[in-house]
């Protein structure tokens, strides 16, 4: 049995060390360790148990013995100790910097420089799963929509094409876009997320996928232009064209009637002015554009009297003609039947028109009349052709027959109708008068020439109401007959 100690202790002076084995009572000492019981404490002899009540403050040794269990040594060097940390918030910290460290020499420096205030190393902690991860992964978000909050100037419907159209402090106010009009097409934003009225505050899709649509009219990846009155068209076979402004909304994802989607994603087209090497000034009806090298610019130009002498090298515009001589006589849209332009005076000028006409072989139709025994018969070619010059007609008639007539000595035909009318010259206006001498003769074969005198006019006929080619030789049985002829008309 232990020896009876029997001392007075004060906690804040001396330390005792007592083997014993307290049950109930208030013991002044700083620490107790199991052992012998304790025969007398304070005056109290016998197996006496010591406990430390829990009141103001203090704990059971049982609680205490369970708190230094969990309590850890401070790591040399570092300000973070076990003390700090519950068991539990030190495994979820430790296995954050594990992951960290193990995915990235970058993240791990960064770590150590600016989130470790602690200056954990990588020994001090443990690991991340791959399901752990996982977790972390699926909670990020991949699709991404950028709204932004609008207040509505009109009543507008979900999914129909808004634009700017005013606002009131931080509030923009939005109005249905149109392609009818720059103003309301240029400053095109996105599409409406819900319907709303007048004064309601919705919110536009700028940029992303838009779920819950009616595509239900048009085609996976189709394109969609702004339409008018805030709706929205699709396919390139609607694209809309001038003067229509262009602007691309986005494209068509997924088609349905009441789950449809498109990638919005608003792109304006450009005015031809708003192209970055075109400069436009002051543009007026009729303008072209033209290429300026020395500014590397497409410009806009006014076709004027003095524009056109620099380009043309000339120094006189004469009327409405661009040169310094008058070219009038080059404007051959419309000219008179059978005409030609031609100079008749003996000085530079305007040409004029006169008559022109060309007649290739005809068949010539006309009334044949032989003097002599028999007519020759059996026509094999009966033709002519003539040129009309001016005034001047030439031409040629030719009758050739298949058996030859007998003792001829007259021939006469009637004009073709299609001749010009010759001029009857002063005196010689009566009938059967000769006007004008031609060359005509006829032979008995294509190859025996007549001889003896002959006569060949044009004259008027008989009756003074036409003319006629009249030839007159020695008698011979006519086969060939041969005219070249040459007169003037009015």
């Amino acid at each position: 049995m232990s020896d009876i100690i029997d001392v007075n202790v004060s906690q804040t002076v001396e330390e005792v060390t007592i083997i014993a084995t307290p049950t109930n009572y208030i013991v002044n000492i700083n620490k107790i360790e199991a052992g012998s019981a304790v025969t007398s404490v304070n005056g109290l002899t016998g197996d006496v148990l010591l406990t430390i009540p829990s009141i103001s403050g203090l704990a059971s040794t049982t609680y205490v013995d369970s708190q230094d269990a969990l309590k850890v040594d401070k790591i040399t060097g570092y300000s973070l100790t076990k003390n700090d940390l519950t068991n539990a918030l030190k495994t979820a910290y430790d296995s954050v910097v594990t992951w960290v460290l193990t995915n990235g020499t970058a993240l791990i420096s960064h770590l150590t420089n600016y989130l470790n205030p602690h200056n954990v190393t990588a020994s001090q902690v443990g690991a991340y799963t791959t399901t752990q991860v996982d977790n972390l992964l699926v909670n990020t978000n991949v699709d991404a929509v950028d709204k932004i909050s609008v207040k509505l100037g009109v009543a507008i419907n979900k999914g129909q094409a808004v634009y700017v159209s005013n606002a009131t402090g931080t509030n923009m106010i939005v109005s249905k876009a149109s392609n009818s009009a720059e103003s309301t097409s240029s400053k095109t934003l996105g599409l409406l997320e819900t319907s709303g009225a007048i004064n309601d505050f919705s919110k536009v899709i700028t940029l992303g996928l838009f779920s819950n649509l009616d595509t239900s009219t048009a085609t996976i990846g189709d394109p969609v232009w702004l339409g008018t009155n805030g709706n929205i068209i699709f396919g390139l076979a609607n694209k809309p064209v001038a003067p229509a402004h262009l602007v691309s909304i986005g494209i068509v994802t997924r088609v349905s009637a009441t789950v449809g989607e498109i990638f919005v994603k608003v792109q304006n087209g450009f005015e031809i002015d708003e192209l970055h090497d075109l400069l436009i000034t002051s543009k007026s009806n009729e303008d072209f554009l033209q290429y300026e090298s020395s500014t590397s610019l497409w410009k806009n130009i006014q076709i004027t009297a003095s524009w056109l002498r620099s380009k043309l090298g000339i120094t006189t515009l004469s009327g409405s003609n661009t040169g310094d001589q008058d070219l009038t006589s080059l404007a051959l849209k419309s000219m008179s039947a059978y005409s030609i332009r031609v100079n008749n005076t003996n000085a530079t000028t305007n040409a004029t028109e006169t008559n022109f006409r060309q007649i290739g072989k005809t068949a010539y139709t006309g009334t044949i009349t032989w003097t002599g025994v028999t007519a020759p018969s059996g026509s094999i070619n009966h033709s002519y052709n003539f040129v009309q010059i001016g005034n001047l007609v030439t031409g040629n008639l030719i009758l050739v027959y298949g058996v030859a007539g007998t003792s001829n000595t007259a021939v006469s035909l009637t004009f073709p109708t299609d001749l010009p009318t010759p001029i009857k010259p002063d005196g010689l206006t009566s009938a059967s008068n000769g006007l004008y001498p031609i060359l005509g003769k006829f032979e008995s074969s294509e190859i025996l020439f007549a001889t003896g005198g002959v006569d060949a006019y044009i004259r008027s006929n008989l009756a003074n109401t036409g003319f006629e080619f009249a030839i007159t030789q020695v008698a011979i049985g006519a086969k060939l007959v041969r005219i070249s002829f040459q007169y003037f008309t009015s």
